[in-house]
C-alpha cells in the first residue's frame, strides 16, 4: 500500500524523513516550507510571539463575522439566541448531569460551566448557511450570542459554585476510571 502526504513546516521534515527511509510507500508529496526541529522548538520565546499573533488574528476574524447591528436590528432574535445559550443549553446540562446521579452542587457548576458557545459553533452556523438551512443574518446572530456568552461565563460559573457551596457541594471531583 501506497500512501499519499501532505505536509507544512515541521511535517515537511516528517515526511522527507518518511519518503526516504520508506521510499517503496509513498505515492504522492505535496510539502509548503521547512522548519527543523531545532527551529520549532529551541525557541519558546518565539513561540509566545507565534501564539499571540495567532491568538490576536482569531478575535480580528471573530470581529469580521460580528455585525454589532444585528443587535439594533434583531434584539429580540438576539435575546433569544442568548437565552437558548445561557438558559436552555445549562438546563439541559443540568438534567442530565442529574440522571446520572451526581449531586446537585456539581450539576449546577457543570451545566454553567458549559453555558457558552465557541468558534464550532461559527463553523456549524456556515455550513447550515452554505446548505441553505439558515438565513445569512443568524451568523451574525450567533457570533454575538457567543461573545455575550463567553462575557457572562465567568459571572454564571462564581453564582453556581455559590449556590452548590449552599447546596453543600464542594467542586466537581475527579472520577476514577474503571479500565
Amino acid at each position: 500500500d501506497k500512501i499519499s502526504l501532505i505536509a507544512w513546516s515541521y511535517g515537511t521534515e516528517l515526511a522527507l524523513s518518511y519518503s526516504k527511509q520508506f521510499p517503496a510507500h509513498v505515492e504522492k508529496m505535496i510539502m509548503c516550507g521547512t522548519q527543523g526541529p531545532d527551529d520549532l522548538f529551541m525557541l519558546p520565546g518565539q513561540w509566545d510571539m507565534h501564539l499571540k499573533k495567532l491568538n490576536a488574528l482569531f478575535f480580528v476574524a471573530i470581529g469580521m463575522l460580528f455585525d454589532p447591528g444585528i443587535l439594533v436590528r434583531q434584539p429580540f432574535a438576539e435575546s433569544a439566541v442568548v437565552a437558548v445559550i445561557v438558559l436552555g443549553k445549562p438546563a439541559v446540562t443540568f438534567l442530565i448531569v442529574l440522571l446520572l446521579r451526581y449531586p446537585v452542587g456539581d450539576a449546577l457548576i457543570i451545566a454553567a460551566g458549559l453555558a457558552q458557545i465557541g468558534e464550532f459553533s461559527f463553523i456549524l452556523a456556515e455550513l447550515g448557511i452554505s446548505l441553505h438551512l439558515l438565513p445569512a443574518e443568524s451568523q451574525s446572530l450567533i457570533v454575538a450570542g457567543a461573545l455575550i456568552s463567553i462575557a457572562l461565563n465567568s459571572f454564571l460559573l462564581r453564582a453556581a459554585r455559590s449556590l452548590a457551596t449552599r447546596a453543600g457541594a464542594t467542586e466537581p471531583r475527579e472520577q476514577a476510571s474503571t479500565v
